[in-house]
């Protein structure tokens, strides 16, 4: 079983092979692909020595292979269903860049206020967030994009879980209750800013 932070660290290298010319580039060195990821050579050969039969070994790699033992061992080619929970501004951002890739099949999309369903342009389906864990559960939906208002982060996370939803990406600025058992990734815009900013003071000392 691949560890958690390894797994983090291999679809980082997925994500910088995918934007590779694998024309020009038919290997990869660990070192490359540490200038790559910022992930550092001896971490990267470790991660990837999880995987069945990346490459030719060494610490170089077949570009087209490790992306095909990548997708194979991380199930990315397997289009997990994913909704998105508020359809304000970032809501309908996230709805919009979702749909333009092929990676994810995106099936839903709810929000609170019926006037912003029906006046939000979309291609997916869009769903008062009453009826979340009837449609969650009728469409497979296994992940969800979380961008409801603070207050209402409670109240959806428990809609989610009824629905069957196992994973969670947060964008609000509110902790998601532990005990509903998701695995939860956040993003929060401060806290991003603030490591910035704090970089910033560190160089300059």
């Amino acid at each position: 079983m691949v560890p958690k932070p390894a797994l983090e660290r291999l679809c980082r290298i997925y994500t910088s092979l995918e934007e590779m010319d694998t024309a020009a580039s038919v290997y990869a060195s660990s070192r490359e692909l540490e200038d790559m990821t910022g992930i550092p050579a001896h971490t990267l050969r470790k991660d990837i020595s999880y995987l069945d039969q990346p490459g030719p070994g060494g610490g170089k790699y077949r570009v087209e292979r490790l992306m095909a033992v990548l997708e194979q061992t991380l199930g990315l080619k397997r289009r997990p269903k994913v909704c998105v929970a508020g359809l304000g501004p970032l809501g309908q951002l996230c709805l919009k860049m979702l749909c333009s890739r092929r990676e994810f099949e995106v099936v839903a999309g709810f929000d609170a206020n019926i006037n912003v369903i029906e006046l939000t342009e979309s291609d997916v389906d869009l769903f008062p967030s009453y009826e979340l864990p009837a449609v969650a559960r009728a469409r497979g939906i296994e992940l969800a994009v979380l961008t409801v208002a603070d207050g209402e982060v409670e109240k959806t996370a428990a809609r989610l879980y009824d629905g069957g939803v196992r994973g969670i990406l947060n964008y609000t600025g509110v902790t998601v209750p532990p005990e509903y058992g998701f695995d939860v990734r956040s993003v929060s815009l401060f806290e991003e800013l603030r490591i910035l900013a704090a970089g910033l003071r560190a160089a300059e000392k």
